[in-house]
């Protein structure tokens, strides 16, 4: 009896060993068939990144002629920014002196007329322009009344009456007067630090 028992013992323990060997098999050809899916993956996904690129590098090389126009655009703009900048300039100008001169044909007393008008730059251009009205008037009151309606407009500053004088015209005795004032906004303004390096920069790019 027990070499029967030691028999048995000794075929449990070899089919013990051959169900674990069975086992450690599947386990291998499993983990070896989840590693080469997931190879696979990693190349599928290194060849999609790939024709990605090759895709990104034909679109900028498409792109490239445009890039370059775009910069040249760019350019011409630059350049052409100061010319823009004085038709501005002379577009707000025009505007300026239109509603003076509307405002003056509204507020001119009556029995009063101009005779001249004169504008001039003075010598230093951070100062504005200077204006000379010179006109006739039958009455003291009515220059002052002039005034005080030059004052009125937004155009106009620094109103100041230089002199008046008794004259005679054709029409009779009349009052001779000259008004003085100044036209802010037509003096140059100082230039921010900001926009000179930017100038610069343009001037350096073109």
């Amino acid at each position: 009896m027990p070499l029967v028992n030691l028999i048995a013992a000794q075929r449990e323990v070899r089919r013990a060993k051959e169900r674990a060997a069975r086992a450690w098999f599947f386990a291998f050809v499993g983990l070896s068939g989840l590693s080469l899916v997931g190879a696979g993956g990693l190349t599928l996904q290194v060849e999609s990144a790939r024709s990605n690129v090759r895709n990104l590098q034909k679109k900028a090389e498409d792109l490239a002629p445009y890039q370059s126009k775009l910069e040249d655009l760019d350019k011409m703009i630059a350049a052409m920014k100061p010319k823009l900048d004085t038709l501005g300039k002379a577009r707000l100008d025009t505007q300026r002196w239109l509603r003076i001169l509307d405002h003056i044909s509204l507020v001119v007393p009556p029995n009063t007329w101009l005779t001249s008008v004169k504008s001039q730059n003075p010598g230093d251009p951070k100062q504005p322009v200077q204006v000379q009205w010179t006109g006739m008037s039958q009455d003291q009151n009515l220059v002052g009344e002039f005034m005080l309606r030059l004052q009125q407009s937004t155009d106009l500053g620094g109103i100041e009456l230089k002199f008046t004088d008794m004259k005679r015209t054709p029409a009779g005795m009349g009052l001779e007067f000259r008004i003085d004032c100044v036209v802010p906004g037509t003096e140059e303004m100082p230039e921010k630090s900001g926009s000179k390096k930017s100038s610069d920069t343009n001037k350096e790019a073109a």
